[in-house]
């Protein structure tokens, strides 16, 4: 799974280099975040909302022109509640940046429901927020 993560964040990266004039670098390429939750809840833990304050602060100090939010659930319980859950996951972060100050015009929620545990590091209950800024050079 780390590989095709890797693989996916490759091909972004390329995607958005190809965006760019050539010999120019990519100056604020997208930066991961992953918040995490109890088994079975939606409630913001207090080590969330650390990771809550450095989202937003990165979304501003990038000038961030989209944040991507991924909720994901355990493959434990049934996948009507895991689908559930996860979207419950996303929103809960969403209020969160929001009332942090990040726009809500640049915020873009989706969910997945169960997923398989990535590592001991990344279980599955949890929220990915993919911070970006989209630079597109002045053109004369």
């Amino acid at each position: 799974m780390r590989v095709a993560r890797r693989a996916v964040m490759a091909a972004a990266l390329a995607l958005l280099a190809a965006c760019m004039p050539a010999g120019e670098p990519l100056m604020h390429p997208p930066k991961s975040f992953f918040v995490f939750f109890a088994v079975d809840s939606a409630d913001l833990t207090p080590e969330a909302h650390q990771v809550l304050d450095r989202i937003a602060e990165e979304a501003r100090r990038i000038q961030a022109t989209g944040v991507g939010i991924v909720g994901y659930a355990s493959p434990v319980g049934t996948p009507t509640h895991n689908l559930r859950l996860s979207d419950m996951r996303a929103a809960a972060v969403e209020v969160a940046l929001r009332s942090r100050g990040v726009p809500g015009d640049i915020i873009v929620r989706t969910h997945h429901g169960a997923t398989p545990v990535i590592g001991p590091e990344i279980e599955g209950q949890r929220v990915e927020v993919v911070v970006s800024r989209e630079e597109r050079p002045h053109r004369l």
